[in-house]
């Protein structure tokens, strides 16, 4: 039982026959959903509905005693006797807890006229847990009526759909002082050279500020931000970028511990810094223009864009300020008059363009900052003044301290794996013009028979070469579209990704490790590389294409959005074999998730997208069985079992990469990983396949982590799925990846399963595929694509 009030009335209900609890159960919740509330004067059937609820003797009297069943009696003596005691324990309980909750509560009492701070709890504002920076408190409000001394009811504003009435718990004596109003800001800009601010008085306030390390880490970064502590009143600063002394002409002892409201003056428009505090009071994130002043004195238009960092449990521990200044790209005129999009018309397109990329790097320097706040890494050097209530406990956080070097290094791998600065530009493409040979398996197909005919006649393979036909999907350097080799008929996929792009975050090692990997594959299960060329604008890789689409697709068009059984245990041994072979290649592939398993012509699967995959080196060996000498014997085994050909790649990695539905614990914890991962992912994959979600989703990424971390493995018990299947899951999904399936003898242990039972390996890739219950293939569109468009003009 959830509710703690039902739990108490069923536990008084049932003291005496413990088993009858589900008979009881009923009549708990009649009396939980009638009782009337002290503060309110309703029940909680009257809140929702307006009424109480009708009994069984309102719907049917009692008739009369001379008609009277005498087992009636005995029943209506029972429950009259049962309801008595339960009273009695009921009334003894809550007297109980009356005293306990008066020991704790804060003797602290007001009147009616008293002005108090309302604190903004998450049962009753649940959309404030996720708006990160939202108000703490509201007020100051009126008490209008003092119910009792543990219950005030409070005159809200008309824009609060809640109830009125606080526990004293929840409300703040209002002093009429300037601390509370300070937290919305002043637009006064302090000097701040005052004396006693920040020259070194032993009397100030210390605030926490970023580890050497971390701050290395975040330099990284080429934005000019700061980070805001919102945990603390005013939210100073705790860091601030180069970029921003720059801007500014601050130093960074005028600026650490403060707010940035000093950046502020006499021309700042109200209307804006009224829109900034709405933004934090209403948890909004913000960007927009704003006059601000530099040290000397003089004006500068400011973009500014906020977003916040939360901790895994959803509340606000940070955020981050980066701003732009655009100046030179405001006009000055029409200050008041805006444009259909919302944006003034004092600011020319670029600085339109220039607010999408502030809304976009932004997010790159949250997302940055809550990986590191989750593994331990927090925005707080080792002279933290007072301890968060909801940060990692305290063990988490020494133990993690010892790893904050190499964890700052590794929260964006981008920063970590920067190309060479001393290459040349052209160079880094260089490996992208190679000419791609056929390989044994695939050398005779029709595919390579048409590329070969053009690269015998002495050409390079080029964009000439491919007609568009239509986009099959978008990422975040890129797109993938289908592409005809001119005259032939022949298709193919091909994955054109912008230079630039991939430049601007740091993906071009990436790139070219996705193409050395791709030249290695000749598996059945695997794509095959044709080519691989560039432009002056992108990089271009030629593989198959997959008419079936993506399994993610498949098992969105079925009725129940899962897959049968028989379906999960053909998709799930191909998956298996392809991993063998990638592992076996020194391959990690580390992006195993329902969109990169494509479907062949045949209905046979195919893995795609190796930008995340790990390049290592591996060395195959032959495991021999330990003899059970009574087993051998009660079967009548003579001799000793084959061996067994175990190859897994050898070396570790500490990248964090991954997609956080599908990532290892190793991985989020930062505590190098190895080819286990991708056997979590088949875990995960399977779960998917069944169930038609992933078992450790949670509402925000830091949920979501934390999940994976720490919550237990459930199966919903509204679907059927076998014994067998369960057990592969939970043995794929051990947190320690030494005990997970697959780590020990790789591929082949988890072959041996029983889930697998009646699965001929040697020959998977002749199964027929299962049927569906929606088919893998339709009629043909014949609908204009406008992603065409797009292909012809930005690649083309």
């Amino acid at each position: 039982v959830v509710n703690r009030s039902l739990g108490n009335i069923l536990r008084c209900l049932v003291r005496d026959n413990i088993r009858s609890w589900d008979q009881r159960l009923c009549q708990a919740e009649f009396a939980h959903n009638t009782a009337v509330g002290r503060a309110t004067g309703f029940s909680p059937f009257q809140i929702v509905y307006g009424v109480q609820p009708r009994g069984p003797c309102d719907l049917a009297p009692l008739p009369s005693s001379g008609l009277t069943d005498p087992r009636a009696s005995d029943l209506v003596a029972e429950l009259l006797k049962t309801h008595t005691a339960a009273r009695a324990r009921l009334e003894s309980s809550t007297a109980a807890y009356k005293r306990a909750a008066d020991s704790r509560r804060r003797h602290v009492e007001f009147e009616v006229g008293d002005f108090v701070w309302a604190v903004l709890t998450k049962d009753r504002f649940p959309a404030h847990e996720f708006n990160k920076l939202a108000a703490r408190k509201i007020g100051p409000v009126e008490v209008v009526e003092k119910i009792n001394p543990n219950a005030y009811r409070l005159r809200l504003p008309s824009h609060i759909r809640t109830s009125d009435v606080f526990n004293v718990k929840h409300l703040v004596p209002f002093a009429g002082d300037n601390s509370e109003e300070d937290e919305t800001g002043s637009d006064s800009r302090p000097n701040p050279s005052q004396p006693g601010e920040d020259d070194g008085d032993e009397t100030a306030i210390a605030f926490p500020r970023v580890s050497e390390d971390l701050k290395d880490a975040l330099s990284t970064f080429q934005q000019t931000f700061v980070v805001s502590d919102a945990t603390k009143p005013d939210y100073p600063i705790m860091y601030a970028s180069a970029g921003f002394f720059n801007m500014t002409g601050y130093t960074s002892k005028e600026v650490i511990g403060r707010n940035c409201r000093f950046l502020q003056g006499k021309d700042t428009d109200p209307d804006d810094v009224a829109k900034i505090r709405e933004a934090l009071r209403y948890g909004f994130t913000y960007c927009g223009r704003l006059l601000n002043y530099k040290k000397g004195g003089t004006p500068f238009w400011n973009l500014l864009t906020i977003a916040p960092i939360k901790d895994e449990t959803g509340n606000v521990l940070k955020y981050i300020g980066m701003q732009v200044e655009v100046s030179k790209h405001t006009e000055g005129i029409k200050e008041k008059m805006t444009r259909p999009n919302g944006l003034p018309e004092s600011l020319i397109r670029y600085d339109a363009r220039q607010k999408e990329i502030a809304s976009n790097t932004v997010t790159e320097l949250v997302e940055a900052g809550e990986v590191q706040y989750f593994i331990g890494v927090q925005l707080d050097g080792s002279q933290h003044v007072e301890p968060l209530h909801n940060c990692i406990p305290e063990a988490t956080a020494a133990e993690s301290a010892k790893l904050v070097k190499t964890t700052a290094e590794n929260v964006d791998v981008a920063v970590r794996e920067l190309p060479d600065a001393n290459t040349k530009p052209e160079d880094l493409w260089k490996n992208h013009s190679k000419i791609v040979h056929p390989k044994p398996h695939r050398r005779n197909s029709p595919s390579w028979d048409a590329i070969q005919k053009i690269l015998d006649g002495g050409e390079e393979i080029g964009l000439k070469h491919f007609k568009p036909i239509k986009p099959l999907g978008s990422g975040d350097t890129g797109s993938v579209h289908l592409v005809e080799l001119c005259g032939t008929g022949q298709l193919f996929a091909m994955k054109a990704m912008d230079k630039g792009i991939i430049l601007n975050r740091n993906k071009v090692h990436r790139a070219c490790a996705e193409r050395e990997i791709l030249d290695m594959l000749d598996h059945p299960f695997l794509p095959a590389l044709y080519a691989s060329f560039q432009t002056k604008t992108h990089i271009c890789l030629i593989t198959d294409y997959c008419p079936g689409g993506e399994l993610f697709l498949l098992l969105d068009k079925q009725r129940t959005k899962v897959l049968k059984e028989d379906a999960v245990k053909f998709y799930a041994a191909e998956v298996i074999v392809a991993l063998e072979y990638l592992h076996c290649q020194g391959i990690i592939y580390r992006d195993l998730k329902p969109e990169n398993v494509l479907l062949q012509d045949d209905g046979h699967i195919s893995l795609t997208d190796f930008d995340l995959s790990c390049l290592t080196s591996c060395k195959p060996q032959l495991l021999i069985p330990e003899i059970n000498e009574k087993k051998r014997n009660q079967k009548g085994q003579k001799g000793q079992q084959a061996p067994v050909f175990m190859a897994e790649p050898m070396r570790a990695s500490n990248s964090f990469v991954g997609t956080e539905e599908y990532i290892a614990p190793e991985i989020i914890t930062g505590a190098g990983h190895t080819s286990a991962v991708d056997w979590w992912a088949l875990g995960i994959l399977l779960y998917e396949m069944l169930y038609g979600y992933t078992p450790f989703r949670g509402k925000t990424r830091q949920k979501t982590f934390a999940n994976v971390l720490h919550k237990d493995l459930k199966f919903p018990r509204n679907k059927e799925v076998s014994l067998q299947a369960k057990q592969l899951m939970y043995r794929l999904l051990h947190r320690d990846p030494k005990n997970r399936l697959g780590s020990r003898e790789g591929a082949n242990e988890v072959k041996q399963h029983p889930f697998f039972r009646g699965i001929n390996w040697a020959l998977v890739r002749c199964m027929n595929p299962p049927t569906l219950d929606s088919p893998l293939f339709k009629e043909k569109e014949t609908d204009a694509d406008p992603g065409l468009d797009d292909l012809q003009k930005n690649v083309f």
